[in-house]
């Protein structure tokens, strides 16, 4: 895969954060090298990951302290290897913008089979539940990723 993978939620607090941080460390546990990061359509830059967020990731030893959100700019999109979405709606806001971009594009409702509902405002267990989400999606694309934050929880 040729450019970095990017993860696109709304506001880059929770969902895109949290697929960041799974998908560096199962690559790093896996001894690859590649680029990963999250942004959000609708980010205020600069904010904090939800504290419920960082809370979901330290219970499989990850940390979000460190994230702060940015906004997708279209030279990073243009520059991925992959771009996925948290919804499908998120996929056409992208496309809609930059319909060049469609071979890069999947959501997860295209990997997984479902949209990954947006947790914020929840509580703990909604944000559990996102994580697991994600991972199952992911694990579709890079099989192992599951297994990761089972053996990890």
């Amino acid at each position: 895969m040729e450019g970095p993978v990017i993860f696109i939620c709304s506001g880059n607090t929770c969902r895109s954060p949290m697929a960041e941080v799974l998908l560096k460390a199962w690559f790093e546990q896996e001894g690859q090298k590649t680029e990963v990061y999250s942004r959000g359509l609708a980010a205020f830059p600069g904010d904090d990951a939800s504290w419920e967020a960082i809370r979901a990731v330290e219970a499989i030893g990850l940390s979000l302290e460190s994230h702060r959100s940015q906004r997708a700019k279209p030279h990073e999109l243009s520059a991925a290897g992959s771009i996925i979405t948290m919804t499908d709606h998120h996929k056409w806001k992208i496309l809609e913008m930059m319909p060049e971009l469609a071979d890069k594009v999947l959501s997860a409702q295209e990997i997984g089979g479902a949209d990954i509902a947006d947790p914020y405002g929840g509580s703990q267990k909604t944000y559990r539940k996102c994580l697991e989400d994600i991972a199952f999606c992911l694990d579709k694309l890079w099989p192992g990723v599951n297994q990761f934050v089972m053996r990890n929880s």
